[in-house]
């Protein structure tokens, strides 16, 4: 009995991409290493992070694993060795990290509960104001987890089910608002638009530079004090 094989769309042409996907399908770019899906949008997108390939094309915007390190496409990247130029880091060596449920909540408002609220829409950059309400979506209370959120230290929402998300690097720690701290940061990368209401992921990743002590003198004894 003869096998049948299937085949999804494919292309091996470096750069080209496909339109027209019905939500759910699949495409690849077998140059490019890509794999590409019709979204609930009705657009086409880039499935999840790739390694970076000498062999491979980025455009702007997209995201690249290179040297357990994501960085994201600042200017188009032809075939070639990885050039930090062409990319931005968005993320830096972790010692530990959180992730929470939570819901993306309207621009510039206050947290509800289980709300994630920014002063601006992913994709703006410069400076963000984060908003996050101590309890998450499921009523779990994590404010002694947010308290720990240090300069320097990395957090994000993720959309898991359009595989969009946005990443910000914190500039100070939180201030206690009540019912929710705020946490000055900047922008680091974005990928796809968050809907407002969207379910998604809230992720806390703590950087160990920040946790280094600095200043001092050579032969000064460390004392723990309270902030």
């Amino acid at each position: 009995m003869a096998e049948t094989y299937v085949q999804h769309r494919r292309s091996t042409v470096a750069s080209q991409e496909p339109t027209g996907l019905e939500v759910g399908e699949f495409a690849i770019n077998l140059p490019d290493q890509k794999i590409f899906y019709g979204n609930t949008a009705g657009v086409v997108d880039v499935l999840a992070v790739r390694n970076h390939s000498d062999q491979s094309h980025y455009s702007v915007g997209e995201l690249v694993a290179y040297n357990q390190d994501i960085y994201r496409c600042t200017s188009t990247h032809t075939a070639e060795p990885f050039n930090l130029s062409n990319f931005t880091s968005i993320t830096a060596s972790v010692a530990q990290g959180s992730r929470f449920n939570y819901l993306w909540g309207s621009v510039g408002a206050v947290p509800a509960t289980g709300e994630m609220t920014a002063s601006q829409a992913p994709g703006v950059g410069g400076a963000v104001t984060i908003s996050i309400h101590k309890t998450t979506y499921y009523g779990l209370d994590v404010g002694s987890v947010l308290v720990g959120i240090e300069d320097g230290d990395f957090i994000g929402f993720l959309d898991e089910v359009n595989s969009f998300g946005v990443a910000y690097q914190v500039t100070a720690r939180p201030i206690d608002q009540g019912d929710y701290f705020t946490v000055a940061t900047v922008e680091s990368g974005n990928q796809g638009t968050i809907a407002t209401g969207t379910q998604g992921t809230f992720a806390f990743y703590q950087t160990p530079q920040s946790r280094i002590p600095s200043g001092g003198n050579a032969g000064d004894l460390l004392t723990k004090v309270d902030a």
